[in-house]
């Protein structure tokens, strides 16, 4: 379950960041830009959605309140990082390249 509420947090950050991008009006980024942002993202996401999963699977393991909470303190984390770079200045949309 924690997999598919992983997914699910990155699949809407990423359709936040869409949204975003499409309403605010600001200068391209360049490519190189881009491909920095992204990787960045990539990194500090996997390296989330891993300790969460990791988290979840000791707390479904072994069914404590402090499991629950190093459940729960991950799965936090995680929102605020996919919440931080859906809103990050720099997720500008990618169709202004080349424009």
């Amino acid at each position: 379950m924690t997999r598919h509420l992983s997914a699910s947090v990155v699949s809407a950050a990423f359709a936040a960041s869409v949204l975003v991008s499409a309403q605010a009006p600001s200068a391209a980024a360049t490519a190189q830009e881009a491909r920095k942002f992204l990787a960045d993202a990539n990194q500090e996401l996997l390296r989330l959605i891993n300790e969460s999963n990791r988290a979840g699977w000791v707390q479904s393991t072994y069914i404590t309140p402090d499991t629950e909470l190093l459940a729960a303190r991950a799965n936090e984390l995680l929102v605020n990082a996919s919440t931080k770079y859906a809103k990050g200045r720099r997720a500008r949309s990618l169709t202004s390249y080349g424009s």
